[in-house]
C-alpha cells in the first residue's frame, strides 16, 4: 500500500509515469568517444525511424515517448556517458538512453529479470534501433545475481 502512494505521489508532483522496476542511474563523466556527425546522422534517422514507426507499439512496464525524450535530453545536455538501467522491459527506455550516449561517448548496462522480455529487447535495440555500441544487456536477477551478454 505504501509503494502505491509513493507512486502516486511521484506520478501528480512530476507528471511522469515511471514502472516500479525501472531505475536508471546517471553518472557525470568526461565526453570521451562521440561519433562524428556523418555517423550521428545516419544513426540519428535510423533510430527515429525505428521509434516513429512503433510509436503505438509500446506497452507493459515501457516508458512514454514524452519521458524518453526527456532523458534524451537530460544525458545530452549534461553529457553524462554512463547509465545503469533496472528494468529493460522490451527496451523502449534503452533505446532512448542509448541513443543519447552515443552522442556523449558514453555507455550503458541494462539489466532485465524476465527472459522473453529480454530477447525482445535485445531485437529492438540492437537490430531495430541499430544500437548495439556501447550497450549491455543482461538478464537476471540484479540483486541476487546476473547473467551477462554484451549485445
Amino acid at each position: 500500500m505504501r509503494k502505491e502512494k509513493v507512486m502516486n505521489y511521484i506520478k501528480s508532483k512530476f507528471k511522469l509515469v515511471i514502472p516500479i522496476f525501472t531505475i536508471m542511474v546517471l553518472i557525470l563523466g568526461n565526453c570521451s568517444q562521440a561519433q562524428n556527425s556523418s555517423d550521428d546522422s545516419e544513426l540519428d534517422n535510423k533510430v527515429k525511424a525505428f521509434l516513429d514507426s512503433h510509436s503505438g507499439d509500446w506497452y507493459d512496464m515501457n516508458i512514454p515517448a514524452s519521458d524518453g525524450k526527456l532523458m534524451y535530453d537530460i544525458i545530452t545536455k549534461n553529457d553524462y556517458t554512463s547509465a545503469l538501467e533496472i528494468g529493460t522491459s522490451t527496451g523502449h527506455s534503452s533505446i532512448w538512453i542509448a541513443w543519447a550516449l552515443s552522442k556523449t561517448g558514453g555507455k550503458l548496462i541494462t539489466i532485465e529479470i524476465d527472459e522473453s522480455r529480454h530477447k525482445e529487447a535485445v531485437s529492438n535495440i540492437q537490430t531495430n534501433a541499430y544500437l548495439s555500441n556501447g550497450v549491455t544487456i543482461s538478464t537476471g536477477d540484479p540483486i541476487g545475481g546476473l547473467t551477462e551478454g554484451e549485445i
